[in-house]
């Protein structure tokens, strides 16, 4: 059974990027037709914020190594293409995703007729790759599944986001200053089988959704072994920071800073 749960627990892991950057907030997206092509376009503003919050300011906690644009058609037929890789630190150790290409045509058209040179054409051909390869880490992967087609999905992850805009300012100081402050009778006398269930519980916290609920019911318990029992209190806080950070609610630089005053105190 451990064996079992521990492979379970490395699938888990092998998908806690993704799980976090995958979901996309439909406020960011806007539907494209053009004429063979259509979809879904992704703010590439949302999608660096995105980023930012999983991994830390650009340039520090993540970044693009760009290649160089390459040219290639003839006369009203010519295009670029650039390639770009997404690099992150984790640990303190830089990490590479495989580099993915993205293009452009160089040319402005309208109506089927070249009307111009699009001065723009590196810049969104920049874009695309940094999309694609974003994408290697499953950022809004449910845009590229098609999950955005469905009005069923798209009325849901609306909600959640919503419900979680409401949530996450009083959620948000409880947790991360540690104040989990309340009275609620003991839900356990033996605070180590309490903190299996911690453990065991937080296993199951895939998002931030499942975090802020599982946060209001734990609360008090939390505040009765700070008091009760300090030492299986702060490992509980470790089991808690490490969930928040798996799940895009922290950054390392937040997680380990935290860990650290908790050593402090």
């Amino acid at each position: 059974m451990a064996a079992k749960k521990k492979a379970v627990e490395k699938a888990v892991n092998n998908l806690e990027h993704w799980e976090v950057l995958e979901r996309t907030d439909p406020a960011y997206t806007k539907k494209f037709n053009a004429g063979r092509f259509k979809g879904t376009d992704i703010n590439a503003t949302y999608r660096m914020r995105h980023l930012t919050e999983r991994f830390g300011p650009a340039g520090k906690g993540f970044g693009f190594d760009i290649g160089t644009p390459v040219f290639y058609g003839d006369g009203d037929l010519q295009a670029v293409t650039i390639s770009a890789a997404l690099w992150w630190m984790e640990a303190g150790v830089k990490h590479t995703a495989p580099q993915h290409y993205g293009g452009t045509k160089l040319y402005l058209t309208s109506k089927g007729s070249v009307t111009g040179v699009d001065e723009d054409a590196v810049k969104k051909a920049v874009t695309d790759a940094m999309g694609k390869a974003a994408l290697a880490m499953g950022a809004h992967a449910d845009v590229y599944m098609g999950l955005h087609d469905d009005s069923k999905y798209l009325k849901e992850i609306t909600n959640e986001i919503a419900a979680e805009a409401r949530d996450e300012p009083e959620v948000r100081h409880q947790i991360a200053s540690g104040d989990m402050d309340g009275d609620l009778e003991d839900p356990n006398d033996d605070w180590t089988d309490w903190l299996t269930e911690v453990s065991d519980s937080l296993f199951e916290v895939k998002n931030p959704a499942d975090f802020r609920k599982w946060a209001r019911k734990e609360k008090d318990a939390y505040a009765r072994a700070k008091v009760d029992s300090p030492k299986t209190h702060r490992e509980a806080m470790k089991y808690m920071l490490k969930t928040r950070l798996h799940i895009g609610m922290m950054t390392q630089e937040e997680h380990d800073e935290a860990i650290n005053d908790m050593k402090g105190s």
